[in-house]
């Protein structure tokens, strides 16, 4: 008993506070270093040079360090600030005291040293780490020898689960997880920002077959047809590299650009000769080859079309850069109409489409999901789903979309109409 009135009551609150303070600091930062963002802390410690930045990254070099000492400092605050509670509810109300000095002090420290603190550093951590860091650094540095004590106890209860928590946490990403934290941003990040960046992480998972121009929809210069229907064809021209071939796509003499076709016209030296000299030999690309492959492909051959070619050299269709560039910033035309009369068009009661579009452009320019793993082509879609080519009418639901056949010529499905 005579331990209980070595120190005044007034002594013991203000030592108590004191710990129940330190016992929700190093709670607060404990919750505040797991769950800062460590990309924002490298963009601050890299780029804007930020101290409180750098030194929050060395800490976290060594998570096991760093929980050491915070796990350290909170237990040992706590244990002295229940002996402290206990003397001064002995000296207050005796062995009845010491029951509640214990209840107090449990609900005090859940309160105001773990739930309080945690719940409000979680929600804004960075401005606590980079406070608590220099206190942290200290405290690792006075109490290293324990910090090593402990580690090294720990390192050896999990060498048989043959667990190494020496090294910090990995923090490499997948282009999925990627595409997810884009996709969770909040507003700090436009629609548009967001469809741009996912199109770019998308880039290595689709293959050039995924978005090429299919074989008959090529638009080219055939040799064979008449001279002034070819001419009618490069004048009119939407494209500004053209396919030049004889008979079919198997005779390609090489990809030709209107530029030069108008300055031949100027010069009046145009004819069929002419146009096999303007032509450029033709780049061959397979049709497994990666998008963003292919994009370096463009710069280093320092091209923007190629004909893509299945496994046995057969041509299968034709991608352009731009191609590319319109899965990361979408259509360069700003008017929707422009790009979707021929294939898409608008009715009240749902859309009707050619059956030939590609399922991914269908899902980006109304905003749908059908799937893009069994078909490239609605038409393709809509005969794998239901395993035989249908019949006109015939009516279908994928993905809760509901779609009428409308036309069927030559075993293939011309016109859909998708219900909305």
């Amino acid at each position: 008993m005579a331990l209980t009135h070595t120190f005044s009551i007034t002594e013991l609150l203000i030592t108590l506070i004191v710990l129940i303070i330190i016992s929700g600091f190093f709670s607060a930062a404990e919750t505040s270093m797991m769950s800062v963002n460590r990309y924002k802390l490298r963009h601050l410690a890299n780029d804007k040079h930020h101290r409180g930045a750098k030194r929050v990254l060395s800490l976290l070099k060594r998570t096991d360090r760093l929980l050491t000492v915070m796990l350290m400092g909170n237990t040992v605050a706590n244990i002295f600030a229940s002996a402290v509670a206990t003397l001064i509810g002995a000296q207050l109300y005796g062995e009845t005291g010491v029951f509640l000095a214990t209840l107090s002090l449990t609900l005090i420290i859940l309160i105001f040293s773990e739930i309080g603190p945690k719940t409000l550093m979680a929600k804004y951590p960075q401005p606590f780490a980079f406070f608590a860091a220099v206190p942290i650094k200290f405290s690792l540095l006075v109490l290293y020898p324990f910090v090593w004590l402990g580690n090294n106890i720990v390192k050896l209860l999990l060498l048989p689960f043959r667990i190494n928590i020496s090294h910090g946490k990995n923090d490499e990403l997948s282009a999925d997880e990627l595409k997810h934290i884009v996709s969770e941003t909040d507003e700090s990040i436009s629609a548009k920002d967001e469809q741009m960046l996912v199109g770019i992480l998308e880039l290595e998972q689709l293959t050039v077959q995924d978005i090429m121009i299919p074989r008959a929809e090529i638009m080219g210069i055939n040799l064979e047809d008449d001279w002034q229907y070819n001419l009618q064809q490069l004048y009119n021209s939407q494209h500004t590299r053209l396919p030049l071939f004889s008979k079919n796509l198997d005779n390609v003499y090489g990809i030709i650009h209107l530029r030069d076709v108008l300055q031949a016209i100027a010069e009046n030296t145009l004819n069929s000769d002419k146009l096999i000299e303007l032509a450029h030999e033709p780049v061959y690309v397979p049709e497994i080859t990666k998008l963003d492959q292919q994009l370096i492909n463009f710069q280093s051959q320092q091209s923007r079309v190629a004909l893509v070619v299945d496994e046995y050299g057969e041509i299968h269709g034709l991608i352009t850069l731009d191609d590319i560039l319109e899965e990361v910033v979408g259509n360069f035309t700003t008017n929707i109409a422009e790009t979707t009369d021929r294939d898409i068009i608008s009715q009240e009661d749902g859309y009707i489409i050619d059956a030939s579009i590609a399922v991914r452009d269908l899902n980006r320019q109304l905003q749908i999901t059908l799937p893009t793993d069994d078909a490239k082509t609605l038409n393709g879609l809509i005969i794998a789903y239901l395993d035989t080519i249908p019949n006109a009418n015939t009516c279908v639901k994928i993905n809760s979309y509901r779609m009428e056949i409308r036309k069927v010529s030559d075993g293939v499905i011309r016109t859909v109409k998708l219900i909305t």
